[in-house]
């Protein structure tokens, strides 16, 4: 999926990011429908963030359906293919620790394509992302229940 980010927004968070005591400013992606194997069809997006180490994702999964946000824990993995190397984005990082769902996409300032990303956002470039997803993922203690029947 190709995401855009309006040059003036990635402008304005890059000239005034914000820090973690005061919060961060972000821009938001144009959305892209997509099948998630448990809600159907969604629309996708991502709030843009620049951090002091780099560059934090945030998605956004919504029913199309009926418009509700996904919060259910679901298992995401984001690919960013902007060099010839493919580079997994870490969900890790800045995640929320009172969230169950991968949510917050983090690429270093210390990668190797850094620079040509950041020049890319600000040209109003698309961004490429290649978006695995599974889910939901059950609870613990349905998981437990599940093991003893199979």
């Amino acid at each position: 999926h190709l995401f855009r980010f309006g040059p003036e927004d990635v402008e304005r968070v890059l000239a005034d990011p914000g820090s973690g005591d005061e919060g961060y400013a972000r821009c938001s992606s144009d959305a892209e429908r997509v099948h998630h194997p448990a809600y159907g069809l969604c629309s996708l997006r991502f709030d843009l963030s620049f951090v002091e180490d780099g560059v934090v994702l945030s998605l956004e999964l919504e029913s199309v359906a009926d418009g509700e946000v996904i919060e259910a824990k679901i298992e995401v993995n984001l690919v960013w293919p902007t060099s010839p190397k493919w580079t997994i984005l870490d969900k890790y990082m800045y995640c929320d620790a009172d969230i169950d769902a991968d949510t917050e996409f983090f690429l270093h300032r210390n990668w190797v394509g850094y620079a040509e990303v950041v020049q890319g956002l600000r040209d109003g470039e698309p961004l490429p992302l290649l978006i695995s997803i599974a889910g939901p993922i059950l609870p613990r203690d349905e998981e437990d229940v599940m093991r003893l029947f199979m």
